[in-house]
């Protein structure tokens, strides 16, 4: 197990981990269209579409000389966008993100391909519904922002 200690590591976990289930957790069946990016993006093509942005990293010494505990901050944006009432595609997008949660909360160490996980412990924080313009402000889509925070410890210089 490398223990995640910069934004990068979580961001790219929990894209590969939304990546791996994606068919399960957006749609709910096999050949579902979505996509996933590292990074919010200004154009979307397929909802929903799922960018993992990583946000910001703390860190403390932690009692041992040179060893850190990490606040590590991701944020999940989901976009939805349906041909359908806002109603409906407005719950459809809380529900996704409500999937999500669920999802990260069964897998508190981002463990992937039982290699341990990369962090002692993280889990969604808040769940934020909204609405965006994207695509040269021509198109509304539903939008839900996780936050997920989660804690490690490392030693400086390792």
């Amino acid at each position: 197990m490398t223990v995640a200690q910069f934004p990068s590591e979580v961001g790219q976990r929990l894209l590969d981990l939304l990546n791996d289930n994606g068919e399960i957790l957006f749609g709910g069946q096999a050949g579902v269209d979505f996509q996933t990016f590292y990074g919010d993006q200004n154009r979307i093509g397929v909802t929903p579409t799922v960018c993992v942005e990583s946000g910001e990293t703390t860190r403390a010494l932690a009692g041992v000389p040179s060893r850190t505990e990490n606040q590590l901050v991701a944020y999940i944006i989901i976009y939805w966008a349906k041909v359908d009432s806002n109603q409906v595609t407005k719950l459809e997008a809380e529900q996704c993100a409500e999937t999500v949660t669920r999802f990260l909360d069964k897998n508190l160490t981002l463990d992937r391909n039982a290699d341990g996980g990369i962090v002692i412990h993280g889990f969604v924080t808040s769940i934020n519904p909204g609405y965006t313009y994207r695509n040269q402000g021509q198109t509304l889509y539903q939008t839900v922002r996780l936050t997920w925070v989660g804690k490690s410890k490392t030693m400086l210089g390792a």
